[in-house]
């Protein structure tokens, strides 16, 4: 269930990533410079890695092994979904 979640977060932040490329790239063609896209797309993967970095923190500290996959899953959906999905008991 909560992977079903991620992958529909997932492909929300993949929609809304191609939105801001897209301005990107109008606002690159206006001015003859690629900052914009490399700006998105350098943001894009530093935000990602930190989203990584930090579930796989937060999971580090449960208890149980399938309690940590179900809190590491939980906690890449809530930077995209606005909220927390599940709280650590």
């Amino acid at each position: 269930c909560l992977q079903r979640e991620r992958d529909a977060a997932e492909a929300t932040m993949i929609e809304a990533l191609g939105g801001a490329l897209a301005v990107a790239q109008e606002l690159g063609e206006t001015s003859g410079s690629e900052i914009a896209v490399l700006a998105v797309e350098a943001s894009q993967q530093a935000w990602q890695a930190y989203r990584d970095t930090a579930c796989e923190a937060r999971a580090a500290f449960m208890a149980s092994a399938s309690e940590a996959d179900a809190v590491e899953v939980a906690c890449a959906i809530e930077p995209i979904s606005g909220g927390p999905i599940m709280k650590p008991a």
